[in-house]
Order: structure tokens, then sequence, then C-alpha cells
């Protein structure tokens, strides 16, 4: 990870950091499973791999938390992952009462509102018309598809295209490498391009990365190597996410 301080605290570009680390578990497959209400920053971290990880919108993300600079975030700091307004409305008015000091700390818990499930942000019409016009999208790897889009399922916000071990997998789109490591279970070593302040691409699976973060790629350029998947066969798990809502890769691929 590239990482500077500043004020005591780490700059990291917008597009770059663990990309929200995007699971705590999950090593089976990538599935987002039950947001927590809070994320606490580990070194080396980024909003919009965060934002990511938990299928978070980034402009809420920033908005919940007050940031004035999104690309400045530091370790340890701990970002909101659900809207606080819609917590705090669905905590009910105080009222006095007399409460036994056994019940003290069960009543004292605080009330939650329970989370938005992350593996329905499925994308609008508008993000996918966004896409659309970003032009078309070349596919990272030729190959048969052996798993499609399905939003609902855990593990299906992209496609999974079989292939041979060690063939080249290329950037669908030109951007920006912003992140590339091991770092996410259920993913195994995998590669994040961003294309815009929104879009982005992975590449999962891979068998050997060869970019760096930071790296500027074109389209059709080589960024890694196609590895197995999580059944053991060789695989390629592809996504693409706008304003952190999956979006039907197929829709956009051409050929």
């Amino acid at each position: 990870m590239k990482i500077g301080g500043y004020g005591g605290a780490v700059t990291t570009r917008l597009c770059v950091g663990l990309v929200m680390l995007w699971m705590g578990a999950c090593a089976s497959s990538p599935d987002l499973g039950e947001r927590p209400r809070e994320h606490v920053v580990a070194r080396g971290e980024s909003l919009q791999v965060i934002a990511w990880r938990y299928g978070v919108d980034l402009e809420d993300l920033v908005r919940w938390n007050r940031i004035g600079n999104p690309n400045l975030i530091r370790p340890g700091q701990r970002l909101v992952l659900v809207d606080p307004a819609t917590t705090a409305a669905s905590t009910p008015p105080e009222t006095t009462r007399r409460v036994s000091p056994s019940r003290v700390a069960q009543d004292s818990a605080p009330v939650h509102a329970p989370a938005r499930d992350p593996e329905r942000r499925t994308a609008s019409a508008a993000d996918v018309a966004a896409v659309e016009r970003s032009g078309s999208w070349r596919w990272p790897v030729r190959g048969q598809v052996i798993k499609r889009f399905e939003p609902d399922t855990p593990g299906r916000k992209g496609i999974q295209i079989g292939g041979e071990l060690g063939q080249p997998v290329v950037a669908a789109k030109s951007g920006e490498v912003v992140y590339g490591g091991s770092g996410l279970p259920g993913y195994g070593r995998l590669i994040i391009v961003k294309h815009s302040e929104a879009l982005l691409s992975a590449y999962g699976y891979l068998g050997k990365i060869l970019v760096n973060e930071g790296d500027k790629v074109g389209q059709g350029q080589t960024i890694g190597e196609l590895g197995s998947s999580a059944e053991n066969r060789p695989a390629l798990h592809f996504e693409i996410r706008q304003n952190g809502r999956p979006i039907d890769p197929l829709r956009f691929l051409s050929g």
C-alpha cells in the first residue's frame, strides 16, 4: 500500500486501499454477509475500498461521517456504515421507570436499526445507463461463463468465467489499479481497477498479479494470470460496480 503521513493522519488515495477488505469472513466465496454498523480503518485502507467492501455508496459514506477530505483517513478512525438519521429515528423516546440493578446492564444496551441488506443494493436504471455511456467493455479473459450474475445470491454479484491456469487476464476498460493483493477472504488474489469516481471493476481468483497499486492500465492490457476458484477449478471472478452497487457484467461486455 502507498501511504504518506499528513498531520498525524495517513493519506490514502480515494481509489486505493484494502478493498473493503471486503469481507471479514467467508473465505469460500465473495459474500458480504450482514453489514456491521461501524468499520475501524486499518492501515492502508481507503474510503472507496471500504465502500466497495460493504456495498455502501461512497457519497453516503462521506456524508454520514462528515468527512471533509475523502482522500484523508487515518488508522483507528471509526466509520459509520449506516445512516445515523435512520438509527436515531428508530430509537424509541426515553421514558422514566424504576429499574432494578440487575437489569441495568441489559436495559442500557443501545438500540440499533437493522442495516439494509447489502445483497439487495443492486444497480438502479441510472447506474446501468452510466455504465452504458462509459463505452464498450472488453472481456477480461476468454472463456465460458460458468456462473452468472445473481445479486440476491451470496457470492454472485459478478460472473465467473472459466479458462486455463496461467491464461492472461486483461483490464476490461482503462483505469487505475486501486487494489492488488490477497487480503480479501473469498477472492484469492484480487485486482480492483477504478474507471471513474464511482465506477470500479474487480478481478478475483488470480494466479498472479502483474500490476501495482497506482498503475495506469489501458483496456486490454494484461494485469494478471488466471488462477483457481474456491471450487478449485480454473476461473476468474469478474465484477462491475457503480456507486458500490453490483451490475451484471454481461450487459456491457462486447462480443
